[in-house]
């Protein structure tokens, strides 16, 4: 049962760079396997400057930097693990777990690289950024602009350098900056692009604000000038900036997503094709019947990923030579064989070329199912031909008994079998006939944004009546002074975490060994005693997260202590080494 995927990674663009990584020409619409990236299957993230320089993050912590006919470049940087990678127009920046900034580049015309000693950069050279470190800053996030860089630092304060006239560092910057320089306080999140003359950032209280050269509107501001110099807020009518997921800038246009899954675009139609001509943020009503998840944009084409994981996408590729390539003025779909891992999909635009690829580091719940229908172990229900399954988590994505599921099938191929419960374990479509006809013969209206594994979990988590199973977490033998309790004599006591039995062995393989070796007055009252010493509230947070993913923690948490007991978790409770547990504690 075992299946291969063979997507990796896919890419358009221009002729040029097609001697780095393709074999034959490919333009938008067409796209082609990027063949000659040397690990495609550790793709964590992917990005480009205007040089067609490719900067690629894989998923053993290192860079690797392909340039035009010459030999991939690799850094690596010692005792750090890279969080993010950002580009410019010319330069690379990197930001590490730590909040220490990385740079790689060498043209440095407007000071986009912010080290004093800048003209000892070279694209062979990878080097950190001391200034962050020498001012005691932690950076949370990075964003690149047009040649002008964004620092998010701890307690939401913003630093800038690089290109500062026409207001796009903020009002108090009128002249470029080699280093940062403090532009505010009291941000949660900042917004602009490779190719993006004007940035924007959402305050604490939720106002969005916006400036730099806004020359076509593409910051949905109601202003006579376009040198935006001091921020002005940017009104959304139709739009909560709480519900905002992502804003990215393009040089004359701009795309905006809110949580709903509707897309937004303010800007004009240039001479490259993307057809907006809205001064103020409207929705793309060729795309309103889809949810959209994922936006990118770039300097004159976008691609957009709809939760049904069918790709869009208008513009086109090379600004340099319009003739040569066909202009979609109006979202178009791109088929692309093999996209069925709707939550694993990222989509990236440059300005001559764009990838589609399955990053390295995405959400293990799917990973580790499809693990789990492979291994075909502790399964209480069985299909014809001997295909065995979980009866809960079959009933959990159907809303249906299991009596009812096993007669439809009844007549069915083990194709059709094996494909149904694919879809039940990993939400991959690959016959998404035979799911219609099951859910049309009770009388259903399929559903694939709502049937999704990930919801059908949090809704399980949140049925109490349904847990099957209980975590029995040694309570704590101190007494109310501090001191350990002596007495051997005391009988254990624990308390219990009610869990699906199914989830904790699809997630944690020590729940795996746990169960394999409990003995039988165990398996008979459904418990099992967990000896790890941590917390209750931990063990609470990260039963959760076995379920959604995420690690939420509440005001009766102590953020310090959470931290510090789960920073062994992925190795402890032998979790996916991709986990996304220690990100989240990091971040």
């Amino acid at each position: 049962m075992k299946t291969t995927d063979p997507f990796k990674c896919f890419v358009s663009g221009t002729t040029f760079f097609n001697n780095v990584l393709v074999e034959s020409n490919s333009k938008l619409p067409l796209w082609s396997p990027a063949t000659k990236l040397e690990n495609p299957d550790k793709i964590q993230q992917i990005i480009c400057d205007h040089h067609q320089r490719v900067l690629v993050l894989t998923g053993n912590n290192g860079l690797e930097l392909y340039v035009k006919e010459k030999k991939v470049r690799k850094f690596t940087i010692k005792n750090e693990t890279i969080k993010n990678i950002q580009c410019g127009l010319f330069s690379f920046l990197v930001l590490t777990k730590s909040g220490k900034v990385w740079s790689l580049g060498k043209e440095n015309t407007y000071k986009e690289i912010p080290l004093e000693d800048f003209q000892n950069s070279t694209m062979d050279s990878l080097r950190h950024v001391p200034f962050f470190t020498e001012k005691n800053l932690f950076v949370e996030k990075i964003i690149m602009g047009s040649i002008t860089n964004y620092f998010l630092c701890s307690g939401g304060v913003l630093y800038g350098s690089g290109y500062g006239k026409q207001g796009r560092l903020g009002s108090k910057v009128t002249v470029n900056q080699q280093l940062p320089i403090y532009l505010m306080d009291k941000v949660q999140r900042v917004f602009s692009g490779g190719f993006s003359w004007v940035f924007m950032y959402l305050t604490n209280n939720n106002k969005l604000f916006a400036g730099g050269y806004n020359s076509q509107n593409q910051a949905s501001l109601s202003v006579d000038t376009t040198h935006v110099t001091e921020p002005k807020e940017v009104k959304l009518p139709n739009i909560k900036t709480s519900d905002i997921l992502d804003i990215q800038i393009g040089q004359k246009h701009s795309l905006l997503l809110t949580k709903d899954g509707s897309l937004f675009g303010a800007g004009v139609s240039d001479s490259n094709g993307v057809n907006i001509n809205k001064a103020t943020f409207t929705q793309i009503k060729e795309l309103q019947n889809h949810k959209i998840v994922k936006i990118s944009v770039a300097l004159s084409h976008n691609l957009v990923l709809t939760s049904t994981n069918e790709l869009f996408g208008w513009g086109f590729a090379n600004n340099t030579k319009p003739q040569n390539l066909t202009i979609n003025e109006l979202p178009q779909k791109i088929n692309i064989p093999n996209l069925q891992s709707k939550n694993s999909i990222s989509i990236y635009c440059s300005a001559s070329i764009s990838f589609i690829f399955n990053p390295w580091n995405t959400s293990t719940i799917t990973g580790d199912f499809k693990k789990f229908f492979e291994r075909q172990q502790f399964t209480d229900t069985q299909f014809p031909y001997g295909i065995k399954t979980h009866k809960l988590l079959v009933e959990t994505r159907t809303r249906c008994e299991i009596n009812q599921i096993q007669k439809f099938f009844e007549d069915k191929t083990k194709e059709e079998i094996n494909s149904f419960l694919k879809w039940v374990y990993y939400d991959e479509l690959f016959n998404h006939e035979i799911i219609k006809k099951f859910f049309s013969s009770l009388d259903i209206d399929f559903n694939p944004e709502e049937y999704t594994l990930q919801n059908d979990l949090l809704r399980l988590y949140n049925d109490e009546d349904s847990k099957d199973f209980n975590i029995l977490v040694k309570e704590d033998d101190e007494d109310e002074y501090g001191n350990e309790d002596d007495d051997d004599d005391e009988e254990e006591v624990f308390e219990e975490i009610p869990a699906h039995k199914f989830v904790l062995l699809a997630r944690s393989g020590l729940f795996r060994e746990m169960f394999e070796n409990v003995n039988e007055k165990e398996k008979k009252l459904n418990q099992i005693k967990d000896y790890s010493g941590k917390s209750i509230e931990s063990l609470e947070l990260l039963i959760k997260y076995l379920y959604t993913e995420k690690i939420e923690l509440t005001a009766d948490n102590d953020p310090v202590l959470v931290a510090e007991e789960l920073e062994d978790a992925v190795e402890y409770y032998q979790l996916n080494e991709n986990s996304t547990l220690i990100n989240q504690l990091n971040n």
